[in-house]
């Protein structure tokens, strides 16, 4: 079952990344807090199996390290693939027409804003403060 969640997660962060914008960012961050939760339950789980079900943990490791195996192992080359398929298919910034400026970076954006911010204080401390 665990299968199926993988990779429908790994299909919505592919799909996150071809629809482009701060959903992968999203849905990464959230396959983050999923994995926090699953970590904790397997934590659980391995003390129920260090205690109670003591029977069950020779069963159980051989059984995760089958599934690791059959898991992780297909999936290395497709990080690879899909790496090179994101950088294949980046969106590359448009070059400026000649004669026109070049279109701000995102540093120059925030400092242009945090000048007019400045400028904002100012004209307002000049003002008496209101």
């Amino acid at each position: 079952m665990w299968v199926f969640v993988v990779i429908g997660y790994l299909l919505l962060v592919g799909l996150a990344a071809w629809l482009g914008g701060g959903a992968v960012m999203t849905v990464a961050a959230g396959g983050f807090v999923l994995a926090v939760a699953l970590w904790l339950l397997d934590g659980l789980l391995a003390d129920l199996l260090r205690g109670p079900l003591r029977w069950l943990a020779k069963p159980f490791r051989a059984l995760a390290s089958t599934l690791g195996v059959l898991i992780v192992l297909p999936f290395i080359p497709g990080i690879f693939l899909g790496s090179f398929l994101l950088e294949l298919f980046r969106r590359r910034s448009r070059q400026p027409e000649p004669g026109r400026p070049a279109p701000a970076t995102p540093m120059q954006a925030a400092g242009r804003r945090a000048a007019d911010v400045i400028d904002l204080a100012t004209f307002r401390q000049r003002r008496g403060g209101q």
